[in-house]
C-alpha cells in the first residue's frame, strides 16, 4: 500500500515537469511586446538624435564669443550652419521657438519646441524638449 502512494506521486511529478514551458500563444503575446517596444524605441531613436544636434549648435554658436555684442541674427546663423551639418535642419521655428536672455553676467539660449512622429494611423508620439545653454559673457560655456 505504501509503495503505491509513493509511486503514484513520482509519476504525477514527472508528468507536471514534462508540461512545463511556453506555449505558442504567450510567445506570440511576448514577441508582440518585444516587437512594439523596439519600433517605439527606432522612432525615438532620430528624434533625441536631433536634440543633441539642436544642443551642439547651441554651444558651437556661443562658444568663444564676445557676447556682449552678439546679434540674433549672427547666433541663428551659426546655428542652421551647424544644423546643416549635422543633417537636422529644421528641427523648429527660430523666431517662434528661440529666445536668448542676456543679464549682467550671463547670457542665455534656450529653445523649446516638440516633435511629433505618427506611429499607426492616428496615433502619434510627441516629444517636448526644451535644451538650454547658459555662457558667461565672454563665450565659456557649461555643460
Amino acid at each position: 500500500m505504501i509503495s503505491n502512494k509513493v509511486r503514484t506521486s513520482n509519476q504525477q511529478l514527472t508528468n507536471i515537469g514534462a508540461q512545463g514551458g511556453w506555449t505558442m500563444w504567450s510567445m506570440m503575446f511576448v514577441m508582440g511586446v518585444v516587437f512594439i517596444a523596439a519600433y517605439i524605441l527606432m522612432q525615438l531613436v532620430p528624434i533625441y538624435s536631433g536634440n543633441e544636434s539642436v544642443k551642439n549648435a547651441m554651444y558651437v554658436s556661443l562658444e568663444d564669443k564676445n557676447l556682449q555684442r552678439i546679434t540674433r541674427a549672427r547666433i541663428v546663423q551659426g546655428m542652421q550652419n551647424q544644423l546643416y551639418l549635422d543633417g537636422s535642419s529644421g528641427l523648429f521655428n527660430y523666431k517662434k521657438d528661440l529666445k536668448m536672455t542676456r543679464s549682467r553676467n550671463t547670457f542665455t539660449l534656450e529653445v523649446a519646441y516638440q516633435r511629433e512622429v505618427p506611429l499607426v494611423a492616428n496615433l502619434v508620439l510627441v516629444a517636448k524638449f526644451n535644451p538650454k545653454v547658459e555662457c558667461d559673457l565672454t563665450g565659456r560655456c557649461e555643460k
